[in-house]
């Protein structure tokens, strides 16, 4: 459900609305087979902080905004990470799913017979990428971009770059390809020789948050904001799947659980401002314009998502558990 509010004002205050939750069947591709024992060969959550959008003007035209995400700290973003993969492992568990220590899959990283040759740090273990690492993501129609930080769990190595992840193969464009595409292969190869030599299926779960979404209406004397407020995370945005688990199966085969529609809940997540607060990728130092700003209520932000990430950590642990 989503929340619909108009203020003649430059600044937005939302009111609190009862979550509801939209999605349609997920969709499961691929032969792999799950079976009952699994490794996280990674686990990632991507936080969208910047998102370009249309701003409606009183004459009945439309100019480009950026709107950006303010109000959270990196250590906001990793509580929730843990917290989600917590809540993950949990989940598999109960289902009777056994969760492998990860330290046999790190090991086969770090052997170079393994794979491919992908650069490595001073101990051998596989380059992966820092907590925080912003990346461009498709988002909305049109295969528009928005910007994501993405994190992993404390208790797991940095982000990994994985080419089956469709949302994030932006990444994969340019100069950053040189970089990115090594790390891809090897942890690719790894994956599938672990996976068929242990009988274990190598999961690799993707959570995408996404913040509130916004019409904004501008005029010269007057300026009035009607906002559309929905937390949610992202399903399958103009054809491409965001929210998603591949993995590489314990028959030796390639599978995916994939979100159809996106999961949204509404309530009083924050407020928006023009040029207000301050966007959390300026917070982290990376290079980000806005016209808008999202400055959310930490506490109401992180009951909705919470709220959602357990919604969505069933669905796909069921889905998984069906294989």
């Amino acid at each position: 459900m989503r929340l619909s509010i108009s203020l003649i004002a430059s600044l937005l205050f939302f009111t609190v609305a009862a979550p509801s939750f939209s999605f349609d069947t997920l969709k499961s591709k691929g032969s792999g087979t799950v079976e009952n024992e699994v490794v996280l060969g990674s686990f990632t959550v991507a936080f969208f902080h910047e998102k370009k959008d249309k701003m409606k003007t009183f004459d009945g035209g439309r100019k480009s905004m950026v709107i950006s995400l303010s109000g959270l700290t990196s250590d906001d973003l990793q509580a929730v990470t843990d917290r989600a993969y917590t809540q993950f492992v949990e989940k598999l568990t109960a289902k009777g799913i056994t969760v492998r220590d990860q330290s046999g899959f790190s090991a086969a990283l770090k052997d170079k017979k393994k794979g491919f040759q992908s650069p490595t740090n001073d101990d051998g273990t596989l380059k992966t990428l820092p907590d925080g690492h912003d990346v461009k993501m498709y988002f909305g129609r049109k295969k528009s971009e928005g910007r994501a930080l993405l994190y992993t769990p404390t208790a797991l190595d940095g982000p990994i770059a994985n080419r089956d992840h469709e949302g994030l193969t932006l990444m994969f464009r340019g100069f950053k390809m040189t970089k990115l595409m090594p790390m891809a292969l090897q942890f690719e190869a790894v994956s599938k020789s672990y996976a068929k030599e242990n009988t274990v299926a190598v999961i690799n779960p993707l959570i995408v948050l996404d913040f509130a979404d916004f019409d904004t209406y501008d005029g010269k004397y007057v300026r009035a904001i009607e906002a559309k407020s929905s937390l949610a995370i992202a399903g399958i945005e103009s054809g491409v799947h965001q929210t998603s688990v591949q993995f590489y199966g314990a028959n030796g085969k390639v599978g995916r659980i994939i979100l159809g529609d996106s999961i949204a809940t509404a309530g009083a997540f924050g407020k928006i401002e023009k040029g207000g607060g301050v966007p959390l990728g300026k917070l982290m130092g990376l290079s980000t314009s806005s016209k808008y700003s999202f400055t959310v209520d930490k506490a109401e932000w992180e009951r909705g998502v919470q709220e959602l990430v357990d919604e969505v950590s069933t669905l796909l642990v069921d889905a998984l558990a069906a294989r």
